[in-house]
């Protein structure tokens, strides 16, 4: 089980300025229903309080003072006096963590990408689509295992969306490969499309979560917003999740040669799934498209 949530106590900043969605201010008990008591962060801000310092950031902050600040899921602009304190933040060695989710749901990973340009990672405003389940299960193997993988079998994520990150600096920490990224339709409830594989998509490797080093501190970014909602955080391997984000970031010991590997590793597994099945033709296509995770131009 997960007892604790870092081995030394930390100040955690949850940004509550920026729209109400997971908001650590509701909700989840008997008394109270309906979706935004499930889609909220109450249980996660309770669970982190047992061992750590848990404030918020209301509107129009300017500065910040923590240890950890998670910026999640905004429905509204950053400024660029915010931007600035947090570039500042991080260099001076706080860690920054990031949470989207998929098709720039409420503008949300457009409001991020203009905290995470000079970071050199941006959301896409995609969604995951498993090639073999409605769901899809990262289940890392040897060359998929990470700091930020340890004591996690599997994780079963409910939708996120794929990262693009571009120079030498941010690190891939989650890469799919049975999995491809869907851009949004914007016609449709939640900007899904038809959530099936196609050749439009964008092919593994996906990278659904990355991390930088940065001055003296660390950005962290993950796209699923979802698994730390209070209807979901207790599912295997998510609480274990968070609690990696905060003792592996907090500390600045994740190696980057470990995302090197992780690339590599995921991008051969997925050319012999295609050999395998007889398939050159798609491992030409599959090495000729862009794969749109890495790039010089981070803009949506």
């Amino acid at each position: 089980g997960c007892t604790s949530a870092s081995t030394r106590q930390l100040t955690i900043a949850f940004d509550e300025g920026h729209g109400q969605w997971e908001t650590t201010r509701g909700s989840f008990d008997s008394a109270s229903y309906g979706r935004d008591t499930g889609y909220n962060y109450v249980l996660l801000a309770e669970w982190l309080a047992r061992r750590h310092v848990v404030t918020s950031l209301s509107e129009g902050w300017t500065s910040l003072d923590s240890d950890v600040v998670v910026l999640k899921m905004p429905s509204v602009a950053f400024s660029d006096e915010q931007t600035e304190a947090v570039i500042e933040f991080v260099g001076a060695g706080g860690l920054l963590l990031v949470i989207g989710d998929h098709t720039n749901l409420y503008g949300s990973a457009t409001y991020l990408n203009h905290v995470l340009r000079p970071f050199s990672i941006a959301i896409e405003p995609t969604a995951l689509v498993p090639w073999d389940s409605d769901h899809f299960r990262y289940e890392p193997r040897w060359w998929q295992r990470n700091g930020y993988m340890r004591g996690i079998r599997a994780i079963d994520f409910q939708t996120s969306a794929s990262l693009k990150v571009w120079g030498l600096e941010p690190t891939p920490i989650i890469v799919a490969d049975r999995a491809s990224a869907e851009r949004a339709d914007y016609s449709n409830d939640r900007f899904f499309g038809d959530i099936h594989p196609s050749v439009d998509d964008a092919m593994p490797p996906v990278v659904i979560a990355a991390d930088r080093r940065f001055g003296a501190g660390r950005v962290v970014v993950f796209t699923d917003s979802t698994i730390f909602s209070s209807f979901s955080l207790t599912s295997p391997g998510n609480l274990e999740l968070f609690q990696n984000f905060l003792e592996v970031g907090s500390t600045n010991a994740f190696p980057v040669w470990l995302g090197t590997l992780l690339v590599v590793g995921t991008t051969a597994a997925v050319v012999f799934r295609f050999a395998s099945l007889g398939s050159v033709f798609a491992v030409v296509v599959f090495l000729a498209i862009p794969l749109g995770q890495r790039s010089e131009d981070a803009s949506i």
